[in-house]
């Protein structure tokens, strides 16, 4: 089933299963020094991708067909603002764009003779844009077409015989080209935020794991306390089963105070869906250590009695999708009831032997406290000890067994298992994914980034360096 059979759009009066609160000076620090890092990478040292103007003109003696507009470089001071506009929404101010911009254009004299190659040259290049919160669609934010290009001077670079366009195209001209290109394709972006389709913001994570980023709720403007509150989608879709994983979330979450300046909430029913939908990319899993034939030869004799005392083992698991995340101040992270397939396979020693299955069993697993937090983009987690329920043998390929206490020699295996774990794999620097986040965190130091839970959702909350 395709993403086209979603669900009808979602009534706007639901808070979102992704809640958040922005506080309108923290935004403007980070605008201030996202916008050069983001101008660079757009047209300077990064996609280049260019502003699609597409627009022709015939006179009696010649004809003009302008394509795309591409930014090269860009001026290292370049910076940006964001402001109250009103009481209704926020300017965002881009400013000192000094940028070589290459324009796609020919020109045909009578229709024969073609030329092109024209550049053109921005000196502090200026755009204000006006960013709507108002509720005039009850549930959608709208960028206004209040666009604003203002630059201290305008040359043209010509190639061949380019003087003679200058004839045929004005400064006034292609500025106006430019406007109604940017303004061309603020409608488009408009007219999707508008979509009255439930899946128009799917967002594809992994496979067939998507999460819907539409807006289920207008923003709420708070220009007293300086904050912004949206509401997000936030279910799970599954492409494979043209299904969603969960429902939203009726509970509004609660502003911590005295806290985070940007404050985002996830419902733990996004987390638990997000899980099952992923479960296949990470099981069936096999665990092959040899520090598990000695566990495995005090709990279990009859597999040394089979394979000899210097036989080798691994351990493969498997899981079912009805398990609970739940989220609390007490215990962090908590994932209950997970119905676990366990299969063990021994083989003796030697070169030519190979595994085969001995024992399987089934059983329920609770880990009713998971730890992660991050510092300095380093993500900390520790397990808490697992506690597991109906362990049961169900086949046995190494005839009777003696031992009957399956529960207990699971916890001993799985949390031998999850102390490994916490002793050597407990960090996970954010940092060594790409030198680029490397760089940026370099450029905001005591900016704070923090995981912590209420009731029902994950807090991110955010801090930049220079907020109040």
């Amino acid at each position: 089933m395709s993403t086209g059979s979603c669900e009808q759009p979602i009534p706007p009066s639901k808070p979102g299963n992704i809640q958040g609160q922005f506080l309108v000076e923290s935004l403007n620090h980070i605008v201030g020094f996202a916008v050069p890092i983001a101008g660079y990478y757009l047209w300077g040292g990064g996609t280049e991708a260019p502003i699609p103007i597409n627009f022709q003109y015939s006179g009696f003696l010649f004809g003009i067909k302008v394509g795309d507009l591409t930014f090269t470089p860009i001026d290292p001071l370049t910076s940006g603002k964001l402001e109250w506009m009103g009481d209704t929404g926020l300017n965002l101010t881009v400013t000192n764009i000094t940028a070589d911009a290459y324009v796609d254009l020919k020109v045909y004299l009578l229709w024969v003779i073609p030329m092109w190659g024209l550049r053109v040259n921005f000196n502090d290049l200026n755009v204000t844009a006006g960013i709507d919160f108002s509720q005039v669609y009850n549930r959608y934010p709208q960028l206004s077409l209040d666009l604003d290009l203002k630059y201290s001077s305008f040359d043209w670079k010509f190639f061949i015989v380019g003087w003679i366009v200058k004839l045929f195209l004005k400064e006034s001209t292609l500025i106006n080209l430019v406007e109604n290109a940017i303004e061309g394709a603020v409608d488009g972006l408009n007219e999707s935020l508008r979509s009255r389709s439930s899946d128009t913001f799917l967002i594809n994570v992994m496979q067939d794991l998507s999460a819907n980023l539409g807006f289920t709720r207008p923003f709420t403007l708070d220009k007293e306390n300086d904050l912004l509150t949206f509401g997000l989608d936030g279910r799970i879709y599954n492409t494979t089963t043209g299904m969603y994983g969960n429902e939203i979330v009726q509970k509004t979450a609660a502003r911590f105070a005295r806290a985070h300046s940007n404050q985002i909430f996830i419902h733990q029913s996004t987390i638990q869906a997000a899980i099952r939908s992923a479960k296949h990319l990470f099981l069936p899993i096999e665990v092959e250590q040899p520090s598990f034939n000695q566990l495995l030869g005090i709990y279990i004799p009859e597999l040394f009695e089979k394979y000899g005392d210097k036989g080798s083992f691994k351990i493969a698991v498997d899981s079912n999708d009805d398990f609970d995340v739940h989220f609390t101040l007490d215990h962090g992270i908590s994932v209950m009831n997970v119905g676990l397939d366990v299969t063990i396979y021994g083989k003796p020693s030697g070169y030519f032997k190979s595994y085969e299955e001995a024992l399987t069993f089934s059983l329920t697993l609770d880990l009713e406290e998971v730890d992660v937090h991050i510092q300095e983009l380093v993500v900390y987690t520790h397990f808490g000890d697992a506690k597991v329920t109906n362990g049961f043998l169900t086949k046995s390929s190494i005839g009777e067994i003696v031992r009957n206490n399956w529960n207990q020699f699971f916890e001993s295996l799985i949390n031998f298992q999850l102390n490994e774990i916490n002793v050597n794999h407990k960090e996970f620097d954010i940092k060594t994914l790409d030198e680029q986040i490397d760089l940026i965190s370099g450029q905001v130091p005591n900016s704070t980034v923090a995981f912590n839970y209420q009731d029902e959702f994950m807090y991110v909350g955010v801090r930049f360096f220079n907020d109040d």
